[in-house]
């Protein structure tokens, strides 16, 4: 595959599944996919591999075994108090203090389908669901329980 295609991929995979979900991911992919040298070393995927999903994978394997990287303070499943990479989540609490919003997230630090809503400035958080992480299978939590208030 060319280092044009991987780079396209990585783009594309910062939009369409880290966006709003893994600031974390979405910033990694959006700087690989300006890297020549970092999608050069992806090109040694198999066909049909999803390329990113390996990388960050392997990436997070290594961090967990104890590789000494500055990655590692990013990640909130290795540290306890993982490095900010972004403060889009500020953005949806600050519109919720003008007007009622309800935020759905499924993201790759936990895996759990999360529920955060502000009606009338008020923040509500709860995890109703446990995921794959790409929301592709759910195991609802909530039981005869009403989500929304």
């Amino acid at each position: 595959m060319t280092t044009s295609k991987l780079s396209q991929k990585f783009a594309t995979f910062a939009e369409r599944e880290c966006r709003d979900s893994s600031p974390l991911y979405e910033s990694l992919s959006l700087h690989i996919s300006q890297d020549d040298e970092l999608l050069e070393l992806c090109n040694v995927a198999r066909d049909g591999q999803p390329v990113p999903n390996l990388l960050f994978g392997a990436v997070h394997y290594l961090l967990m075994q104890g590789y000494d990287h500055p990655l590692t303070d990013y990640y909130p499943s290795i540290v306890r108090d993982a490095k900010p990479v972004t403060e889009s989540l500020n953005v949806v609490e600050e519109i919720g203090q003008t007007r009622d919003v309800f935020h759905l997230s499924n993201n790759i630090q936990d895996k759990d389908l999360h529920l955060d809503e502000y009606v009338n400035g008020v923040k509500r958080e709860q995890t109703i669901a446990e995921t794959d992480g790409h929301g592709r299978w759910f195991r609802w939590l909530l039981k005869d329980e009403a989500v929304l208030t």
